[in-house]
């Protein structure tokens, strides 16, 4: 067995441990090593590379927060779909298994998304889950994933896609808010991504219905969810208005004011369907 455990990674107690979060929901499918390897996006070498080139643009931001260590768990043997975020003793800490980046039809941009999301956890914004463990609220990880988190990925590992496969209403919307085609491509891409996570969380959820931009939760709450979502459709319609924010992945959110680094237009702001703006 390979270990390759890029930070100093120990066994951690449980005490001190202050909260935890991920996109994925918990299931008892695994992908094991060997799982549909034909074909396989991500080989293990690409694992430990691509975690780096996701989380390496946020280490100074990281430390800035004051936390002791940042911990990152790679763990390509573990046949766990899921990653996850958490505070543990002073640190933070996050999980990836390898069964996320086997398992189809998950694809390496979704397996991005994901890991932007457990990121975006952390060092997200407002809202919070709570206000004494200052874990970004679920809404609010998504929002960060596509906004910030995943253009920046992106930029920093180019690929060509396939425009005939996508979404004419994310055509029509990436080439109406962006002006240059680097963004606008970049946008189009994360639209593909924000499939492949949908399709997965349907599948782990064990549902029939996958959740499309084109059928957005119409609902509208009364104050800002902060723990979940009410539908998954709901989480869909985030990561879609997230690519829509054309304020700049460099301006980050802000844990004190949650209009910071955000839209606040109708296209592009956090949908109804979990935030409600007047309640802070």
């Amino acid at each position: 067995m390979k270990l390759r455990l890029l930070l100093t990674f120990f066994l951690l107690p449980s005490i001190g441990t202050i909260a935890q979060a991920n996109l994925l929901p918990k299931s008892e499918i695994r992908a094991p090593l060997g799982y549909q390897k034909e074909g396989l996006d991500l080989s293990e070498d690409d694992f430990y590379r691509l975690i780096n080139l996701i989380i390496n643009p946020y280490r100074d931001i990281f430390r800035d927060f004051g936390m002791r260590r940042l911990l990152i768990n790679k763990n390509w043997e573990n046949d766990k779909i899921n990653a996850s975020a958490d505070r543990v003793n002073g640190s933070f800490l996050i999980n990836i298994y390898g069964g996320l980046a086997r398992y189809k039809p998950l694809t390496t941009d979704g397996f991005a998304m994901v890991l932007c999301h457990e990121i975006g956890h952390l060092i997200g914004g407002a809202p919070v889950m709570t206000s004494k463990n200052k874990i970004s609220s679920e809404g609010q990880a998504d929002y960060f994933s596509t906004s910030k988190c995943f253009k920046t990925f992106a930029k920093n590992f180019p690929r060509n896609i396939n425009e005939s496969i996508v979404s004419h209403l994310a055509y029509r919307k990436c080439q109406s808010i962006y002006d240059k085609k680097i963004d606008q491509d970049i946008c189009l891409r994360s639209s593909l991504a924000q499939e492949s996570v949908a399709k997965t969380i349907t599948l782990l959820d064990n549902e029939h219905n996958v959740p499309e931009i084109t059928t957005p939760d119409t609902s509208v709450v009364e104050s800002t969810i902060f723990d979940g979502y009410p539908s998954n459709q709901c989480r869909i319609d985030t990561l879609f208005s997230g690519s829509l924010c054309d304020v700049s992945e460099k301006i980050m959110f802000s844990f004190h004011d949650h209009n910071v680094g955000a839209c606040t237009n109708d296209v592009a702001n956090r949908p109804s369907c979990w935030f409600v703006q007047s309640s802070f």
